[in-house]
């Protein structure tokens, strides 16, 4: 996550990530261009947004290639008008998961004139997991990665991640 507030990120925040290769983590990702208007576009939006709410928040950042290692390697300016983008990507957000994810904020950074950057300031959400509506899959991040899971897959994973009980006759830790 970039530590800023996220209407004070300007390009040179976004120039400061490429300088010290900053790498993906569970609180931030790269996206070198927008998600497509298709579905498979919206699903990969919602896969992204899902999983960084679902774990610790953080920032997606459109317009930002990365390495072979995840590190961030050069903005890659977007051209479009700024205002419909963020509305388009927010409208997806916040109609697109279930439970709703509240918190989200997408603002366009001018990298250049007339072409920008994205980003979608995700809060750790307080009333998950949240799934893809139209799949009905859960997306946690695994690593650096995402894997999706159906609802009894959600509540194993949720087992197997949760304190285990103490066994009868220990006393509680």
């Amino acid at each position: 996550m970039i530590a800023l507030p996220i209407d004070q990120i300007t390009s040179a925040s976004l120039e400061a990530l490429v300088q010290n290769r900053a790498p993906e983590s569970r609180t931030l990702e790269f996206q070198a261009a927008l998600p497509a208007r298709d579905n498979q576009g919206r699903h990969e939006l919602l896969a992204d947004i899902s999983a960084l709410g679902n774990v610790a928040g953080g920032d997606l950042i459109f317009g930002m290639a990365e390495d072979d290692d995840g590190a961030a390697s050069a903005i890659v300016p977007i051209l479009c008008n700024p205002d419909e983008e963020c509305l388009r990507l927010q409208d997806v957000i916040a109609n697109g998961l279930e439970p709703k994810l509240s918190g989200v904020h997408v603002v366009a950074v001018s990298v250049g004139p007339d072409v920008y950057s994205f980003v979608a300031r995700i809060p750790q959400s307080r009333n998950g997991p949240h799934r893809v509506k139209t799949n009905q899959l859960f997306t946690p991040p695994q690593g650096l990665r995402k894997r999706q899971l159906a609802l009894p897959d959600t509540r194993l994973a949720s087992c197997r991640t949760s304190t285990p009980a103490p066994q009868s006759g220990t006393p509680p830790a």
